[in-house]
């Protein structure tokens, strides 16, 4: 996917167009699963041989400027096949686009390793999303996503308490204190289980856990770690305004009995802010040279690609591992371990995240307190331990199935979400022992 945002990103700043575009039509539509219908986000929509173009939200809605001569619409994202449709200055009607997965994703392949078992399948329910509550793990399953329900099985996938979702889920969160709630399109719910009854505290408004429960990131016997990230701006396209990706990461603690604040870390991805101003700068002289010799330049869509695709999110994320803060840096190539008072123990080296197939995600076992990074090839995915001491990869693990997603670790398992074979869309839970 990083080489097709990066050609994509020098056939935008290389390409001119030589031709006078007198009008154009605006252009709404949203783009979901063909089959589980549910919305599909960053699906890259462009224009074909123009500079139009844009990437669907996460309810998989998008809007974009049609230039007058513009035949069809490209649709695509990685894992499905890519989609194109026939517009014209006819086409006012919103548009719902499906996408397919491609063939490979239902297809198991052959791969050296333990048996997978299933925690959780049922012909008629998908799994959503899960969490690990205490030993037990807190599923969201549905048929019909607004009669969703949140269940708690233990690992024998006995059933110990179900209870209806108020409203529609979007995932399972799980806060710096160890609470899991459901994030829902307008609230949140705390899940609780106490005398063998599964419950659904009183939501919360959608501010409140961006401000309060969101940033919380750790926490320790001393100290609660918070998170703010900053150097974002404001991305306009033709219809709408988009918040682009940060590039700066502030740790704080605050002091359990003091409350003293204490800002001990921040991260700034300076390639990444000489780029924005490079950027500008060019952007700035293509309107120059359009308004010279007299033709459209589409300058929304191509900032947008660019903040959005190719300038991405700065990732440096905290963890609490066995008493101790680390910060896996990847804009600096090291791990940061601090102690209780926040003062730097050791700097480690890492370079396992400059693999372009590295998904920007760690999983930390809660239980044997292990790291690791997740990759990405060809559909399969393959955690590799890091060892917090030299930084350097001790084992990996493959999953022997493609296009798996929510992978977690737990106690020398790993946990995903899959689809079944063949014709069988079904997600289910199933888990993996790691060697």
């Amino acid at each position: 996917m990083k080489r097709i945002v990066f050609f994509v990103y020098i056939f935008l700043i290389c390409s001119i167009s030589t031709f006078a575009q007198s009008q154009g039509f605006s252009l709404k539509g949203k783009v979901r699963d063909n089959v589980t219908k549910l919305p599909l986000k960053n699906v890259s929509i462009s224009v074909d041989g123009t500079l139009s173009g844009t990437i669907s939200d996460s309810t998989g809605a998008f809007s974009l400027y049609i230039p007058v001569n513009a035949i069809r619409l490209q649709f695509s994202i990685l894992g499905y096949e890519k989609k194109f449709i026939k517009i014209s200055p006819e086409s006012t009607a919103e548009l719902v686009i499906e996408l397919t997965k491609k063939i490979t994703d239902l297809n198991e392949v052959t791969i050296n390793a333990p048996a997978v078992e299933i925690i959780h399948k049922h012909k008629r329910y998908n799994v959503l999303d899960y969490e690990f509550y205490g030993d037990n793990i807190l599923l969201i399953t549905y048929v019909d996503l607004d009669k969703a329900k949140l269940v708690l099985i233990n690992q024998n996938s006995d059933t110990l308490g179900i209870k209806r979702i108020p409203s529609e889920p979007n995932r399972l969160f799980k806060d710096c204190l160890g609470n899991i709630h459901v994030v829902c399109h307008d609230s949140i719910y705390q899940a609780y289980y106490n005398e063998n009854k599964l419950q659904l505290l009183t939501s919360k408004s959608i501010g409140d856990f961006e401000k309060i429960l969101l940033p919380c990131v750790a926490q320790d016997s001393s100290n609660f770690y918070l998170e703010t990230k900053a150097g974002t701006h404001m991305v306009n396209d033709f219809f709408k305004s988009v918040k682009s990706n940060s590039y700066i990461v502030n740790y704080t603690s605050i002091n359990k009995k003091s409350r003293q604040r204490l800002n001990f870390a921040m991260i700034v991805d300076e390639k990444t802010i000489n780029q924005q101003a490079e950027e500008k700068s060019r952007q700035d002289y293509k309107v120059q040279l359009a308004k010279k010799y007299k033709y459209r330049y589409n300058r929304w869509a191509e900032n947008l690609f660019v903040e959005t695709l190719v300038f991405t999110e700065v990732y440096a994320p905290l963890y609490n591992i066995n008493n101790s803060i680390y910060i896996f840096d990847c804009i600096n190539n090291n791990i940061q371990c601090y102690d209780k008072l926040c003062q730097l123990k050791k700097t480690i080296p890492i370079d396992f995240h400059k693999n372009l197939q590295f998904t920007r995600e760690m999983q930390i076992d809660p239980k044997t307190l292990k790291a690791f990074a997740v990759f990405e090839s060809n559909g399969i995915s393959e955690l590799k331990e890091i060892n917090l001491n030299t930084g350097r990869v001790n084992a990996s693990c493959k999953i022997p199935f493609v296009f798996v997603n929510h992978i977690k670790v737990y106690d020398n398992y790993i946990y995903f979400i899959r689809k079944g074979k063949e014709y069988d869309e079904t997600r289910y839970l199933s888990r993996l022992k790691m060697n």
